[in-house]
């Protein structure tokens, strides 16, 4: 019985070491990564104030300067409605990665190119990320601009028990609990519309 128990505790020790090495390693800002699970302690209004810009431009300049930093960033699918002053496009699973390294933001626990895998004690845990984002352009006064960022990412996880089974788990956020990604966001956006009023 004891055989077995020594067995388990070193088949266990490797699994251990990592978690605890994840745990004490920091992103580039300084702080531990944060789960994509956690959720925003911020308020409707906290939230709107975060993904929202004012600009000293006009509307067309704006929704252009957006349609740049997304294509930069490597976003596709990108779809425009210039009436509506809306811009829809999602992340590919290979650019989050480097997006994350733009903010100064680790991604989670195991999540590697959009499909990842990560030993637990006891399991595993394996599944998918996807990220998209819609921005609006709109006037609120002359050469004023009102930009509205609004990111969404899901994890479609599966997380597997040692001795078979397990449960499926999607989990949503809208990244305002990672307020460095939205931040850098909006300096790539200033940048682009100062090199547009300034040509």
């Amino acid at each position: 019985m004891r055989i077995f128990l020594l067995m388990g505790l070193i088949l266990l020790l490797p699994q251990l070491s990592e978690a605890q090495n994840w745990n004490q390693k920091k992103d580039l800002s300084g702080q531990k990564s944060q789960p994509l699970n956690n959720v925003s302690k911020l308020t409707s209004i906290e939230k709107q104030a975060l993904q929202t810009r004012i600009y000293d431009t006009d509307e067309v300049t704006a929704l252009r300067s957006l349609l740049s930093v997304f294509q930069n960033n490597m976003y596709e699918n990108v779809n425009t409605d210039s009436v509506l002053g809306l811009i829809t496009a999602t992340l590919p699973y290979e650019a989050i990665v480097e997006s994350e390294e733009k903010a100064g933001q680790r991604m989670a626990a195991g999540m590697i190119f959009g499909i990842f895998g990560t030993a637990m004690v006891g399991g595993y845990e394996s599944g998918s990320v996807n990220r998209s984002v819609q921005a609006t352009a709109e006037k609120i006064g002359d050469n004023k601009t009102s930009v509205r960022l609004v990111l969404k990412e899901t994890k479609q996880v599966f997380k597997g028990g040692a001795f078979g089974g397990g449960k499926h788990e999607t989990i949503e956020s809208d990244l305002t609990d990672q307020p460095e990604i939205y931040q850098n966001l909006f300096e790539q956006i200033d940048k682009e519309i100062f090199v547009r009023l300034n040509r």
